[in-house]
């Protein structure tokens, strides 16, 4: 059984009785004959059942908020810094390169 709790016409949140489905079947559904009483694969599978048929009774939406902070700004310019220095290094050995077999080219 389910039951939903609300705050006026906002739903907040709904609770799935999935210990029913349990009922006479827990040895096929938990670890229990290992001493665990957590869900086996099986069990795993009952309650994912019983979650996604009571989520998809409902629609659902939200907003969500973004906010940029000043470490999020230094993560960007590090990153970017990074990029730069890697970019310069790699022009730097390219001209080295190429100065490299012109150097053994003329003294051939």
């Amino acid at each position: 059984m389910e039951e939903c709790a609300y705050d006026g016409e906002t739903q907040l949140y709904t609770t799935v009785d999935v210990a029913g489905a349990f009922d006479g079947r827990c040895t096929d559904l938990t670890n229990i004959n290992s001493f665990d009483i957590h869900p086996n694969a099986s069990g795993h599978e009952v309650i994912a059942g019983k979650v996604d048929s009571a989520v998809r009774k409902y629609t659902y939406s939200y907003t969500k908020t973004v906010e940029v902070t000043d470490e999020d700004a230094v993560r960007r310019l590090v990153l970017i810094c990074i990029a730069a220095g890697i970019a310069v290094i790699a022009v730097i050995t390219v001209v080295i390169v190429v100065l490299v077999r012109k150097s053994r080219n003329k003294s051939r």
